[in-house]
Formats: C-alpha cells, structure tokens, sequence
C-alpha cells in the first residue's frame, strides 16, 4: 500500500511540474516522454525532467496486472552529462529500480482415503526487490526532438543479494 501512494505521489509531482513549466518558451525543452527499460532503471513510461543544464532526472513506471499476478516496476535515475554534442551526448547514472511482486499459488495434495487431489490455497507469495546500478551512458540525438540513451554499468539486483553487470535503454520524444 505503501508503494501505491508514494506511486501516486510521484505522479502527481510530475503532472504539477509538467503544467507549471509548461507556459515557459525556451528554445529546449526540459520535458521528454518515452519509454524505458532496464534492470536499475525500472521499465514502463517514462519521463525525463532536465532542471539544469547537465542533470536530468528520469522516472519510469509500469504497473503489470492479471488474476493471479501483480507487478509493478518504480524506477527513479539521475543522469549527469558529462560530454555533450551535437549528435550525442555522454553521461553517468546512478539508478533505483523498485519492484513490487505478487502472485497467488494453489497447492494440490494427494488425499490417500478419497484418493483425489485436493486445492489448498490460495496464498499468495510477496516478492518485492530494489535494484540499485551506477553506469555510463550514451544518448543518440535520433531526430530533433527524439532522444535514444544506451546505458551500461555495474548494479545489486535483488535487495544486494546479487552484483553484476546491467543494461538499460530508453527511447524519448522531447516535449
């Protein structure tokens, strides 16, 4: 439940930004939408907000749902360019990526004096993870005002219980 309001919240936060900022003319803009995915960046819709020249803070959301599963995918990433041209730009990141996990399980025993299998259930099996990944990254200047950025790093998967290597990759459209 926790999860859902600070979900909630978030996207109220950015809905707020997007209409303050929204009566501004500049010649770049500090909104994107899109669409990411990766291990430490969370996956889903995205938006990118860009206060500052060089940082920009990207989140990405996609909630998942059928009768028997819940997943919902939080990611919050701050991008720091480092190098910055005309057809690309080079950065860091640092990436958090919440997962929430449900699913419902039956179990089936065999009962020996009816001599039928009998349903227990259902439980259901929480599964909730953060990943946390600190990389470097390429964004593309595809078009004028669409965005590719190919991210790879190092990351702890699975509440720290996991390290390796990750990768990300997010498509955007600069609003």
């Amino acid at each position: 439940m926790k999860n859902i309001k600070l979900t909630l919240i978030s996207i109220t936060m950015i809905v707020i930004g997007i209409n303050s900022f929204s009566q501004e003319e500049e010649k770049v803009s500090k909104h994107a939408i899109g669409l990411a995915a990766g291990v430490s960046t969370g996956y889903g819709l995205s938006y990118q907000y860009t206060p500052i020249e060089k940082l920009t803070f990207q989140l990405a959301f996609a909630p998942l749902k059928d009768e028997n599963r819940t997943e919902i995918s939080t990611g919050l990433t701050f991008i720091y360019r480092i190098k910055e041209g005309e057809k690309l730009n080079f950065f860091v990141y640092q990436a958090n990526h919440y997962l929430v996990s449900r699913r419902t399980e039956y179990t089936y025993e065999y009962n020996q004096f009816t001599m039928q299998y009998e349903q227990n259930g259902p439980t259901t099996v929480n599964n909730d993870r953060f990943n946390n990944g600190l990389g470097l990254g390429f964004e593309f200047f595809v078009g004028k005002n669409v965005l590719l950025n190919l991210m790879g790093g190092y990351g702890a998967r699975n509440n720290f219980k996991e390290l390796g290597l990750t990768g990300e990759i997010g498509l955007f459209y600069k609003l």
